[in-house]
């Protein structure tokens, strides 16, 4: 297969295809349920993967999280801020890696030039959410949230 002229290829064995190709119509992601079925092993309610490329300074300032799925994201270049409602962690080396349970909310910040590979299992239709309320149960203020990124 030619880079540059990405071709995706299916046989009853094996896909091959681009992650940074096959991803651009869903934001990077692109194996999981959101597929339609002509994408065969692609299309899979098992799992969804993210090839992630992110720039310095990108970040998602809103609370996201998935209900039903579990979340591993891995470093392959750059470095990115990562909070949880109780904790806060820093992959800065290739190979870095966070897992996190389904129902915790995340946001993060790009300090540099970033590539990640994202997991999330299972697939489930409209699991995510954006602009999560972080509770009481937390034990975490909001504005102890924002203090902290200062």
């Amino acid at each position: 297969m030619n880079r540059d002229n990405h071709e995706y290829k299916e046989t009853p064995s094996a896909v091959i295809g681009n992650a940074n190709a096959d991803g651009a119509a869903h934001r990077g992601w692109f194996i999981g349920q959101f597929l339609e079925e002509k994408y065969g092993l692609r299309s899979t309610s098992v799992i969804e993967v993210k090839w992630g490329k992110h720039h310095a300074g990108e970040e998602r300032s809103v609370w996201g999280r998935s209900e039903k799925a579990t979340t591993l994201c891995v470093l392959f270049k750059g470095k990115v801020h990562i909070r949880f409602p109780q904790q806060e962690c820093l992959l800065s080396h290739e190979g870095d890696y966070v897992i996190w349970s389904a129902g915790i909310p995340h946001r993060w910040t790009m300090l540099e030039d970033t590539i990640m590979l994202t997991l999330r299992w299972p697939s489930s239709p409209e699991d995510y959410e954006e602009q999560v309320q972080i509770s009481s149960d937390d034990n975490f203020s909001r504005n102890q949230l924002d203090d902290q990124d200062e």
